[in-house]
């Protein structure tokens, strides 16, 4: 057997290169040295903004993700001094 792909980091980047590797049949261990926000006594209800360039978006296109529900949802930001 294998050894893991380790993943260091559970945010966005990390999270989503965890999924990619286990849906191509890998065993993989992701590390985040910061605690569940849940477990550590946060309530839900509330999300974190996310911001998601050109080149994200792209990269979920690619992967065949539903975009227009991603576009649905998007709130457009504003460029300053561009």
């Amino acid at each position: 057997m294998t050894a893991p792909v380790l993943i260091a980091g559970a945010g966005l980047a990390g999270a989503l290169m965890a999924l990619l590797r286990f849906r191509r049949g890998e065993r993989v261990v992701v590390l985040e040295r910061r605690p569940v926000p849940r477990q550590a006594g946060c309530s839900g209800g509330r999300s974190i903004n996310l911001a998601l360039a050109e080149r994200g978006f792209a990269c979920f296109a690619m992967r065949r993700a539903r975009t227009s529900a991603l576009l649905f949802n998007a709130v457009m930001m504003r460029t300053h001094g561009a």
